[in-house]
């Protein structure tokens, strides 16, 4: 909240993940993505990820995790290789440094997309779920809304309580059968 607070903000993100679950699976996720973060106001910042990549490899299932993912379609594919490439754009705000008021709040609202660019930029002449590679990845294709509420009101100067409601959902398309 100093005088640097609203100055817009460029970010190049990289990042790995190796998740290893013996008894189950392992994971390895690679991520990289341009980001531009500005701030309207005090209250108000927005948040642009104009390039997100992401690679998903799970490898090692066991039988027993297997036997889960036969179960549940929707689990079988986040489970899948893929390759996650998209935009993202956030909108935040947030008045609880407002220490002078009995309720404050913030609110999050996202809204992601993959598959969109490569589409425009390949073309694919396929409908089959899977079929459009890059790297020899499937390249997922979705919308996904997401919003994040919460409340605090004050009770006292020591007692504040705290609510928080996250919803969302994703619609698949193209090259995806399951967001």
């Amino acid at each position: 909240t100093g005088l640097n607070s609203f100055i817009p903000r460029t970010g190049f993100i990289l990042g790995g993940e190796y998740l290893v679950r013996p008894d189950l699976y392992t994971q390895r996720t690679l991520k990289a993505s341009l980001e531009y973060t500005w701030k309207v106001k005090k209250t108000t910042e927005h948040s642009l990820r104009a390039i997100r990549i992401q690679s998903i490899d799970p490898s090692n299932t066991t039988p027993k995790f297997d036997s889960i993912l036969a179960d549940d379609i929707s689990l079988q594919a986040s489970f899948e290789k893929q390759l996650v490439l998209g935009s993202q754009y956030q909108f935040f705000y947030n008045n609880t440094f407002k220490e002078k008021k009995r309720f404050t709040y913030s609110a999050k609202f996202n809204v992601g997309t993959s598959g969109n660019i490569y589409s425009m930029l390949s073309r694919p002449e396929v409908d089959t779920p899977g079929a459009v590679k890059l790297f020899n990845l499937p390249v997922s294709q979705f919308v996904r809304l997401e919003a994040d509420l919460r409340g605090y009101f004050r009770l006292s100067p020591k007692l504040i309580l705290a609510n928080r409601m996250i919803t969302g959902t994703a619609f698949a398309y193209g090259n995806s059968s399951i967001a």
